[in-house]
């Protein structure tokens, strides 16, 4: 294995010399394959997981059903696992980045466990959940991956027990004066870990030559990164005759006042009418297309696509649209350019907005940023789900905002 060795000026490889900035450079070209990478495993995925989502809609027989089941299962293992390594890679060469928003900390941790208890409910295992009421209703931070830490130590317990109880516990540091620190425990009552072997569960990083011998190994390695993002940590520890208890501790910010009661201000409800909608749907991938045709081939709206951005951006200015799905890599004029183009043709004209919603395997944070400063709506990420995307369309094609703030 090549050493390396860091000095202010330069960086020695296996004898030879790269300068900081060669380096650097490096570092980015490798960051940039890696989301590349992402977005085609993604896109990929996610028209496997589409159209099985379909087929399942049929009368299928018990052996067809079967086959299907495991098809799903296998993409779905496929789209998590890759997802996964990718950060981890970002991560060991510091190009993965946090998102910072303002969230209902209580939704975001009831909601990961709602998902842990339907996976728990297909084995004998009682999981139980305490949140103190210290912990703060909302807070600032990057709620995806604080979900994505819990699930990823609560799916362990339930991955090594087959049957058994599995406690999670969220307590609130009231010493900690910066911030609002978070800790969360996971414990369970299955076979005892050995020591040694939580030492190795967790690994130090990717340039290990012995890879971790648990099958989560690369997951708890992702989170513990993770955790470390946020201004904490991740360990384990295992109980004197059995079972095992995971810790990790986050450091949130305060949410302003203002954006907390913005956040609970009761809304107007939804809609339940299925009014007639046109739609445009820009998206370079035919199997992409083809599968949200047929998502909404139910519904009662008319939908027109456009196989890159300038057709996007010709279309969205010359028709009247209810709303548009947006791919955000597409060739010669991408997503982002064709939103902000839209967006400031509508304020030329002073035409009032189209919703936009980005519908891309991206789902980085700074992607997922770059999308609202492009002037979308929403972002959105594969794999697509039938009821989020009848949800979405009809939550943000019914309402609109009245004015437009023209992109940076």
């Amino acid at each position: 294995m090549n050493r390396i060795n860091l000095t202010e000026s330069q960086i020695e490889i296996a004898g030879g010399e790269t300068t900081a900035a060669e380096w650097k450079d490096k570092a980015t070209h490798s960051d940039r394959l890696l989301v590349r990478m992402n977005h085609e495993i993604r896109t990929a995925a996610n028209v496997i997981l589409g159209l099985t989502e379909l087929i399942r809609e049929s009368e299928l027989t018990p052996s067809l059903t079967n086959k299907i089941r495991a098809v799903r299962g296998s993409a779905e293992r496929l789209f998590r696992e890759s997802a996964e390594i990718i950060d981890l890679t970002r991560a060991e060469l510091g190009g993965l980045q946090l998102s910072s928003s303002s969230f209902k900390l209580h939704d975001t941790l009831q909601q990961a466990m709602d998902l842990m208890v339907i996976l728990a409910s297909c084995k004998r295992i009682s999981l139980r959940f305490h949140l103190s009421h210290h912990v703060p209703f909302a807070a600032i931070g990057d709620p995806g991956r604080l979900s994505q830490i819990l699930i990823t130590l609560v799916r362990a317990s339930i991955e090594r027990l087959e049957e058994g109880e599995i406690w999670v516990n969220v307590e609130r540091d009231l010493n900690c004066d910066e911030g609002i620190r978070i800790a969360i425990s996971v414990s369970d009552n299955g076979p005892r870990i050995p020591p040694q072997r939580i030492g190795r569960m967790f690994g130090a990083g990717l340039d290990e030559e012995s890879p971790p011998e648990d099958e989560s190994g690369l997951n708890f390695m992702l989170a513990r990164h993770l955790a470390k993002m946020m201004g904490g940590d991740l360990w384990a520890e295992a109980e004197p005759k059995m079972g095992a208890a995971f810790h990790f501790n986050v450091t949130l910010k305060a949410g302003l006042a203002s954006e907390l009661q913005q956040m609970y201000k009761p809304g107007v409800e939804p809609r339940t009418e299925q009014r007639p909608l046109k739609i445009l749907v820009a998206d370079d991938s035919a199997d992409t297309l083809l599968l949200i045709r047929a998502l909404l081939k139910d519904m009662p709206w008319g939908l027109e696509a456009a196989d890159n951005g300038r057709t996007a951006l010709e279309m969205a200015v010359s028709k009247s649209y209810d709303l548009i799905l947006m791919d955000l890599d597409m060739p010669g004029m991408n997503g982002y350019a064709a939103t902000r183009q839209i967006r400031m043709s509508e304020c030329l004209h002073e035409k009032p907005s189209i919703p936009i919603v980005a519908l891309t395997a991206h789902n980085e944070a700074e992607a997922i940023s770059k999308s609202m400063e492009a002037g979308c709506t929403a972002h959105v990420t594969k794999p697509i789900r039938k009821a989020a995307l009848v949800e979405t369309i009809q939550r943000y094609a019914i309402y609109r905002q009245p004015d437009w703030a023209l992109p940076r």
